[in-house]
């Protein structure tokens, strides 16, 4: 939500980028979705508010990349690899903390790996760091205060977080999610 105005994007059948809006001030949706040329191939996506700016981070061909969307111009810049050489992607978060965009992947050996960009000096961290973690398979991250708190279901099935200070700049031990739920499939997580 950037001005009051909400910036969706999804993936089509054919792995393009589509995005539509809602204007909380005039009460409507566009008519239709727009399609946003420059990547195909797509599995994976989310954004995060960078103030004027909607950051969209994805997966294609196994690798981590990124673009903005400018909203005071409607104008997205073009799709580039994010720093560090990271393949076989398989999921992907993100989460901004002050001016700096925290993104999440899981790696191709099924760990959580972290790359951080400050959004107003544009520039990305140079490497992905490797966080932990083993038989991850689905991630999702929101911020709260100067934390970053991750969230990631494994290949048993059950909910693990870790926590980011960005204070700091720790990283907390993987610890359970409690309750006997198992077989999870997806999540979301958000902090207010």
């Amino acid at each position: 939500m950037v001005n009051n105005v909400l910036h969706v994007q999804i993936i089509g059948s054919e792995g393009a980028l589509y995005t539509q809006t809602g204007d909380y001030n005039a009460g409507r949706w566009n008519t239709t979705w727009t399609p946003v040329a420059g990547v195909t191939g797509l599995t994976n996506i989310t954004s995060v508010k960078a103030d004027p700016y909607v950051r969209l981070v994805g997966i294609a061909n196994g690798k981590a990349y990124g673009r903005d969307l400018d909203t005071r111009t409607g104008n997205w810049s073009v799709w580039g690899e994010i720093p560090g050489g990271i393949t076989g992607v398989k999921d992907i978060a993100s989460a901004r903390v002050g001016h700096t965009v925290q993104v999440q992947v899981i790696g191709s050996d099924g760990a959580l790996y972290n790359q951080s960009a400050d959004y107003l000096a544009g520039m990305w961290k140079p490497s992905w760091t490797r966080i932990g973690g083993t038989g991850l398979t689905r991630i999702a991250s929101t911020p709260a205060a100067n934390n970053v708190h991750v969230y990631g279901t494994g290949t048993d099935g059950k909910v693990r977080n870790t926590t980011f200070d960005t204070v700091v700049g720790n990283w907390t031990n993987w610890r359970e999610i409690p309750g006997t739920l198992t077989g999870a499939a997806d999540l979301t997580a958000i902090a207010k």
